[in-house]
């Protein structure tokens, strides 16, 4: 199928969509509770907006489908979820896994998913790091909470676009032409022709991914965790065993809970990335961070500061808690705060200046992700961050899909808490947020990036909640993190003569630039609770769309 016509088949799947979506309408509500739950959210009995942000036009619309056709925001976060394996094979897909927040509406507190993956229980490794994945795992038990649509509906979009195929952008030239070295090439004739990457504009179709989405649609889980698919796996990747995988669970948790900017900031527990998250905003603002206003060395320097002092924290408390005692509401706690902020130094780099990567995948630069944010007309919110880790994760194809290299989160060290262990997950930087004013407005926030990712997303909640930009203008605004190795500061654009050396006089060894693919890619969409409308944003670093209609 070419472009012009998928665009098309896109175009009546519209269509169609907005059409159920007004027989939706026309039908009216009868039910009491149902306007009492539209008054409690703050809509004043309105009929609210909907929307998604996502890292991928194409999996915009898989999700504002589901959403036109009557599905809930889980269920439109089931089907871009899966869209986003297909489109965005790089960054995420049923090869790995990721952390999912879904807030029901009407005041309940927010769950999270855990379907991140985990190390073997025999306690086998190998160079190529491959954790069990949990993808499909995970997407089943939201599915089972509080799904609507049958699960075979939502999966269906992303059996189309991998048998039909979609176009390439320069991005995904990008991943296929920087990963080729350690790429199974010859395995890849679809993705590699004649052994060449493809190139921007032509067209990807994965006939092999097409058939085990199909399979999972008739069988569910078991069809990837059991039969011909976890033999395949087992014999690619011999780290893993059949009974790792059929062992494998998803968790539910409670997210911890800090304050920003007159929010309730709900992350995701440990070992993911929500209390270095949660302390970063804190810290920011008891340092008034908003008086760093229009001094872009303050504001590079201060972020800098705080994100190493958080880091050295995360580091020597921060593992998984079924191995390890993480003292997470101390962490977020006023007094440690408070305590942390006297490590920031504001004039000059802190005492202790460098901070060793913790590692392999910090020493390697992970960053390759993908985020997404949906609300539904009844006010629930799902915010997910999905993950191979590396691009294609470990490289090691199954039949249509990539394996993760998500163990090389682990620490180098044998001392810290994030040390190896059988059947354990590593940390992961990894931090789906909702944010939530009552009765004024609540956000779904969270990016790629790797390491950088507490930085990138504190920078823009920084720029649109202290400084009062617009979420526009706080995406495009330039993004900064600091290299714990060496101090080096790198910044998104050329920053004025006056700051660098201004930054350089604070004790940075070095000034410079990078692409602009090497900051993360922020999706987030924000609700006004008063009138039911959004604002949002993708990040247009990257591929990222959003939509948002009545």
């Amino acid at each position: 199928m070419s472009t012009r016509t998928l665009n098309g088949v896109l175009a009546v799947i519209v269509v169609l969509g907005m059409a159920g979506f007004y027989w939706h309408q026309s039908r009216g509500s009868t039910d009491s509770l149902d306007r009492l739950y539209r008054t409690s959210l703050g809509f004043g009995g309105k009929e609210p907006s909907f929307g998604v942000a996502s890292a991928h036009p194409l999996a915009t619309e898989v999700g504002m489908d589901v959403l036109h056709n009557g599905g809930n925001a889980v269920d439109a976060a089931i089907a871009v979820s899966y869209a986003l394996g297909v489109v965005e094979p790089h960054g995420s897909g049923i090869g790995g896994g990721g952390t999912m927040m879904v807030y029901p509406g009407a005041g309940k507190e927010p769950t999270v998913y855990d379907y991140r993956e985990i190390s073997s229980y025999s306690g086998q490794t190998s160079p190529l790091a491959i954790g069990v994945p949990g993808f499909v795992k995970g997407m089943e038990a939201v599915h089972k909470d509080f799904g609507t649509r049958k699960m075979a509906e939502l999966i269906e979009p992303s059996v189309r676009l991998a048998s039909d195929g979609y176009s390439l952008t320069a991005l995904d030239e990008s991943r296929l032409e920087n990963t080729q070295f350690r790429m199974p090439v010859r395995e890849l004739p679809h993705m590699y022709p004649k052994g060449q990457p493809l190139k921007r504009g032509d067209i990807l179709r994965q006939q092999e991914l097409a058939q085990i989405l199909e399979l999972i649609q008739q069988e569910g889980a078991d069809g990837f965790y059991r039969g011909s698919i976890a033999k395949e796996l087992v014999r690619k990747a011999p780290s893993i065993t059949l009974d790792d995988l059929a062992r494998y669970r998803v968790l539910k948790k409670k997210p911890v809970k800090g304050r920003f900017a007159g929010y309730d900031v709900y992350a995701p527990p440990a070992p993911s990335g929500g209390i270095m998250m949660i302390q970063f905003l804190q810290v920011a603002e008891a340092l008034k961070v908003e008086e760093t206003k229009g001094k872009p060395s303050d504001f590079v320097h201060l972020s800098s500061e705080i994100y190493k002092c958080t880091y050295k924290d995360r580091l020597y408390k921060v593992g998984d808690p079924a191995f390890v005692q993480v003292p997470e509401e101390e962490m977020i706690s006023k007094q440690h705060t408070l305590k942390l902020t006297k490590e920031v130094s504001r004039n000059q780099l802190s005492k202790e200046q460098k901070l060793e990567l913790d590692s392999a995948a910090d020493q390697e630069d992970h960053d390759n992700t993908t985020h997404f944010v949906v609300v539904d007309r009844d006010g629930m919110m799902v915010s997910a961050t999905n993950t191979v880790s590396g691009y294609y994760g470990s490289g090691v194809y199954v039949k249509g899909f990539f394996l993760n290299n998500q163990l090389k989160n682990f620490s180098l060290s044998a001392n810290l808490p994030n040390r190896f262990q059988p059947g354990k997950r590593p940390f992961s930087y990894t931090t789906p947020m909702i944010l939530i004013k009552d009765g004024e407005s609540m956000i779904g926030i969270g990016s790629a990036g790797g390491r950088k990712i507490t930085e990138m997303v504190g920078q823009v909640l920084i720029r649109h909640l202290a400084y009062g930009q617009s979420i526009e203008d706080s995406l495009k605004g330039p993004r900064s993190y600091v290299d714990l190795a060496n101090n080096t500061v790198v910044n998104e654009k050329t920053f004025p003569p006056k700051v660098s050396q201004t930054l350089m006089q604070r004790g940075y060894s070095k000034i410079k630039t990078d692409d602009p693919w090497a900051y993360g890619s922020v999706q987030t969409i924000r609700v006004d609770l008063r009138n039911g409308k959004l604002e949002g944003g993708a990040d247009p670093r990257r591929d990222g769309t959003w939509r948002a209609e009545h």
